[in-house]
């Protein structure tokens, strides 16, 4: 550009820009190389924006304020801004109307508006929700990267070879996709969660399970548990106990040792002892293993003290210990992306949950009062307004087992609304519940890409090359600065050199 440049020696003066732009009526306005021409008169319709300033403006300081370069032979004026939004601004000066450019990030296309002195307020109804709805989406999905970000900034490890070694044992640990040792051992772990498992249920069925004599001495209940094979062992109940079958046991005290070194690695390997502690799917880790030591010292300790009939009524407790074995089944959620969104689902529905408890409360009581009066007299079922809860459930929840029904043509018709109403009920809340699966499990995937794609940029970075994000890729570049001032750019593992003079 020539005639009035930011470059140039000695800028011209005040009168003769205002002259120029006087004898002109018509600009030119150039936006990252792209052309447009308007009539000054135009840029005057909003006075306050940056292009109305430019209109006003009589001084070489003030114009580059509002411009990058211009040139006043030519009228011509460029903004160093990428053009892809610049026509549907412009044609807000020519026509009033302020659209939404469909091919433009919503945060890209705010910061234009900003840029040029221009309020979102002014957008067409037609795009206005768009825009609010497209920009809160973008918000909060920066906001779910940061918290993923501030997540991973959380686990300081701090600094020497021991921290190498710490950080290196908690991503094998907690991190089965961080790399191929940490897929090796969540693999490990996903199968002894299904064998445990397996091994539990299986442990429940007669022909896998084991006798012993209540009396250890009792060599008359010796022989005869040698000589009746299992399964037709009843008439020795009475001097006989259940235990577990031996070889499941094995398993099981193999499980439980794999359980408790993942626990202990996991435990000394954590950036945050409290925080580990108080994690939901640590306590769950915890309550895997703990019920197997509780019931095995309990029964031991009972052993040596003696007292037999104590000691059975103390094994029926130690049962329930046994019970809670069946929640290492959650330690799938470990490993499972699906299982932790359904937790987050469980957690995050309280309101929801609570209000389906609440309809369904409703309706059991009014249809269990109402088929109660209907059916007490002709059907001996409904005994009790409490006993007909049994019935409510049931319907409104349409189980419908059978056990029990109503008879009379009053009761049936009760019983046919019930079951509608049972319907609508359950259906109301359901879909929120959902959306609360659906908007988890979109964060977790998300969350896992802002961590994968982090890795990727300090990967670039340390090796100097190329960046690759999702679909695009980045130039690592290198910039100098000479001491006359000039600020090269050097595209790396390249013999071509771009230089720009500021």
């Amino acid at each position: 550009m020539s005639g009035g440049c930011r470059y140039m020696p000695n800028p011209p003066e005040p009168y003769l820009i205002e002259k120029t732009k006087r004898e002109s009526r018509r600009v030119t306005l150039n936006v990252g190389g792209e052309r447009h021409e308007v009539m000054w008169k135009t840029l005057d319709r909003i006075p306050h924006s940056r292009l109305g300033q430019l209109r006003q403006s009589n001084t070489h300081e003030a114009l580059l304020e509002l411009c990058d370069d211009y040139s006043l032979l030519d009228q011509e004026f460029y903004f160093d801004r990428h053009p892809l939004s610049f026509s549907s601004i412009l044609n807000f000066y020519r026509t009033g109307k302020l659209h939404l450019v469909k091919e433009v990030c919503v945060l890209a296309f705010s910061e234009d508006l900003e840029y040029w002195g221009i309020d979102s307020v002014f957008l067409e109804n037609c795009c206005q929700h768009k825009f609010n709805q497209r920009q809160e989406q973008v918000f909060d999905e920066m906001r779910k990267e940061g918290e993923a970000l501030n997540q991973l900034e959380e686990e300081d490890f701090g600094e020497g070879a021991m921290a190498k070694l710490q950080k290196f044992g908690w991503d094998i640990m907690e991190k089965p996709t961080s790399s191929f040792p940490a897929r090796i051992v969540a693999s490990i772990s996903i199968f002894f969660i299904v064998l445990s498992t397996v091994s539990l249920t299986l442990n429940t069925m007669p022909s896998m399970q084991m006798y012993e004599c209540v009396n250890e001495t009792d060599t008359e209940c010796g022989a005869d548990l040698a000589a009746h094979p299992p399964g037709h062992r009843e008439a020795l109940d009475d001097h006989l106990q259940q235990i577990d079958n031996i070889y499941l046991a094995k398993i099981e005290e193999v499980c439980i040792a794999w359980f408790t070194l993942e626990y202990l690695l996991r435990l000394l390997f954590s950036p945050s002892k409290r925080k580990f502690l108080q994690g939901a799917l640590n306590f769950i880790d915890l309550l895997a293993i703990m019920p197997y030591y509780l019931s095995y010292f309990l029964i031991e300790s009972k052993k040596k003290i003696g007292e037999e009939d104590e000691y059975k009524t103390f094994r029926k407790v130690v049962q329930v210990f046994r019970l809670m074995r069946v929640l290492r089944v959650f330690k799938l959620g470990r490993h499972s992306r699906g299982l932790q969104s359904l937790g987050y689902t469980i957690t995050n529905s309280y309101k929801e949950l609570g209000l389906l408890v609440m309809f369904l409360a409703m309706g059991v009581l009014i249809f269990s009062s109402l088929e109660f009066f209907a059916e007490k007299e002709d059907n001996p079922a409904f005994e009790s307004i409490p006993q007909t809860f049994w019935w409510a459930v049931i319907t409104m929840t349409t189980v419908g087992y059978g056990d029990i029904s109503p008879t009379t043509a009053i009761g049936q018709v009760i019983g046919s609304l019930c079951a509608i109403c049972g319907v609508l009920v359950i259906a109301l809340p359901i879909p929120i519940i959902g959306n609360n699966f659906a908007e988890f499990y979109k964060n977790q995937v998300q969350r896992e890409l802002v961590l994968k794609r982090r890795e990727e940029v300090e990967r670039a970075k340390r090796e100097s090359s190329i960046v690759q994000l999702g679909h695009a890729t980045l130039d690592v570049m290198e910039g100098l600065v000479d001491p006359a001032g000039k600020f090269y750019h050097k595209k790396l593992n390249s013999s071509v050199k771009h230089v720009f003079t500021y």
